[in-house]
């Protein structure tokens, strides 16, 4: 049992810590989109040094440079998926099972002591597929803040390339981001309340059962 435990702490945390790391490094990837291209007074300040050509350059090599950092995200995002997500599939179909099955022996006799035993139990569960969910609902409205967030630079005198590149990485981040549990459901919040709401029919369905 103590061997279990350690096991499954070890693996949600490690899953946890990687999708923290994706979460950070969009934010990263944000705040570079942003700052891609500088204000109007600092861009004032450099044009006595560097020409226009060269500076349209210059923010064409930023932002292919940050839409390579993009793509080792979405690589990095798309590893994660395929290392875990049997495990991610499994986790919930288990906590969905085992919810069901705690909210049907609330309704059958026991020591009191057993029903705190089954509020633990049954609240371990929900917190453990309801973290995750929420990690990956963070990892998709990041990832749809990219394509908001590189309009918030100087991009409207830059160049036709550097446009056409914008427009391209527009395109590709309006489809998010998200890790899915063997390619049936993706890890959000949406689909915590699905699940949420299957056991509570599977709930309803035996009790049904049983009272006939």
């Amino acid at each position: 049992m103590h061997f279990i435990m350690l096991y499954d702490v070890n693996i949600d945390t490690f899953i946890l810590g990687l999708m923290v790391f994706i979460i950070a490094q969009l934010e990263i990837l944000k705040e570079k989109l942003t700052n891609i291209t500088p204000h109007f007074n600092d861009e004032a300040k450099q044009s006595v040094n560097i020409n226009k050509p060269q500076r349209d350059e210059m923010f064409l090599l930023k932002l292919n440079k940050a839409v390579i950092h993009y793509h080792e995200v979405t690589k990095f995002c798309c590893l994660v998926e395929e290392v875990f997500s049997i495990s991610l599939f499994a986790q919930f179909g288990m906590a969905s099972g085992i919810i069901c099955i705690c909210l049907f022996r609330f309704t059958m006799p026991a020591p009191w002591q057993y029903y705190i035993f089954l509020a633990t139990y049954i609240t371990v569960m929900v917190v453990q597929i309801m973290v995750p969910s929420w990690f990956g609902t963070r990892i998709m409205e990041k990832s749809c803040a990219l394509s908001h967030a590189i309009y918030s630079c100087d991009w409207t005198p830059r160049s036709k390339e550097f446009k056409s590149s914008m427009r391209l990485f527009v395109e590709r981040a309006n489809r998010p981001l998200s890790i899915t549990g063997w390619k049936m459901f993706p890890l959000s919040l949406t689909t915590f309340t699905s699940i949420m709401n299957s056991a509570y029919s599977f709930y309803t369905l035996l009790r049904h059962m049983q009272s006939r």
